[in-house]
């Protein structure tokens, strides 16, 4: 909001600016990836909704991928002023098909029944809990700015916070816990819902809904592929590529629709356990991201001139090298209490008997995140001691020259 800029470019006082490229490429391959998913959840939700046999369903699912592809695309191109406008209109629908399938599925749900379900074991609970906090929250963290850089800076900062986090938690907590009183009064529909969300929850609706249901879920998945490929497209600058942003993002589209397109050609099944083991693999180099980010805005008690942001030789070095070695070394510590690849799961062995809960609880999403505050921190109070915020207002030097696409990217 101070800046003015996205979040990939403001990352920058953070990690330097050649430090700033890995972060910058996290942000890119995470975008795409969220993205490629979103497009295709909302492809399988809407030809699941709107055919019952199988092959028409597949063939189906091709026909809306294209489709949804064709308008999260159209729309990231157009820029943040249309970003903000689809946004709106989507997130008014979304309210209202929620409330609509509450009072639809209501009938479904057997408090007495769910209540008198044995507890689970607590590790595969705290899974969860970073599967939440992985898609609900760091999974948009290198996101946010993105939008909020057109805020006026005189914006109070407490309202934008809070207007921001209810918005993001609250629709999130009705649709986790009516979800799990739903699996918990039936044991069939939650090893559905397990399987294939989307579908479970179309198939709970009466067969009139079927096409309200079906613009609802295209919509709101929509809605996060819209926002996270434009996302992509001001990474794709920040890393360094020279062009405008409709190029940026054009290239980012080539990301997206190869991991949607092999999203969908996986088995179902198949597909929604890859994505799940893959989530906090790539999460984790965002929490420390993430973490380092918000040390360094706990210190950071004057602006950055802009200036110095889009350009290098001022204030902001190439290269700060604690943010960029903790990014890395933190980056890894957190991998090694996850499992999913080669590369992960190394710190397991060293907790015994409890390896394989703490695998399936992803432990090293929280781990990382909290160990990359302090580390922000000390590196924020290095910097400052060294002159990096300088006493400048935040918008003095923000007339940059209209080539540089850092600046001009809308």
């Amino acid at each position: 909001k101070r800046s003015g800029q996205s979040t990939m470019v403001a990352s920058r006082a953070v990690f330097g600016h050649r430090g700033n490229i890995l972060p910058a490429l996290i942000a890119l391959v995470t975008r795409v990836l969220l993205a490629g998913a979103l497009v295709w959840f909302a492809a399988l939700g809407i030809a699941g909704t709107l055919a019952d046999d199988a092959g028409t369903s597949a063939a189906v699912r091709w026909l809306v991928l294209a489709g949804v592809l064709a308008v999260v695309v159209a729309v990231a191109l157009l820029g943040a002023r249309v970003v903000m406008i689809v946004q709106l209109v989507l997130t008014i629908l979304a309210a209202v098909s929620l409330i609509g399938f509450v009072a639809l599925t209501i009938d479904r749900v057997d408090l007495a029944g769910a209540l008198q379900r044995q507890d689970g074991p607590w590790l595969p609970v705290i899974g969860g809990a970073m599967l939440v906090l992985s898609v609900v929250g760091l999974a948009w963290a290198m996101t946010g700015g993105d939008l909020a850089r057109f805020q006026r800076s005189s914006t109070g900062s407490t309202g934008s916070m809070l207007w921001a986090t209810i918005g993001v938690t609250l629709p999130a907590f009705v649709l986790i816990a009516y979800g799990a009183m739903l699996a918990a009064s039936d044991a069939d529909l939650g090893a559905a819902i397990f399987a294939d969300p989307v579908g479970a929850i179309a198939g709970l609706l009466p067969a009139w809904a079927a096409l309200p249901a079906a613009v609802a879920i295209g919509g709101a998945l929509a809605s996060g592929a819209i926002m996270a490929l434009y996302s992509a497209g001001l990474a794709v600058l920040a890393a360094g590529v020279n062009a405008g942003r409709p190029a940026a993002t054009t290239i980012a589209t080539v990301g997206v629709v190869v991991t949607a397109a092999a999203f969908t050609v996986g088995a179902v099944d198949g597909a929604m356990a890859g994505f799940i083991s893959v989530l906090p693999i790539a999460v984790v180099p965002v929490a420390v991201w993430t973490g380092i980010v918000a040390g360094d805005a706990m210190v950071r008690t004057r602006p950055v001139p802009i200036d110095s942001l889009l350009r290098r030789g001022g204030t902001v070095p190439d290269v700060v090298w604690g943010s960029f070695v903790g990014l890395a070394a933190l980056t890894a510590v957190g991998w090694g209490l996850v499992d999913g690849a080669p590369f992960t799961g190394w710190l397991l062995p060293l907790f015994g008997g409890l390896g394989d809960p703490l695998a399936a609880a992803d432990l090293g999403v929280l781990v990382a995140l909290v160990l990359a505050i302090p580390v922000g921190v000390l590196t924020g109070l290095r910097e400052r001691s060294r002159g990096d915020a300088l006493p400048v207002n935040a918008r003095a030097d923000a007339a940059a020259p209209a080539t540089d696409t850092a600046a001009t990217q809308q």
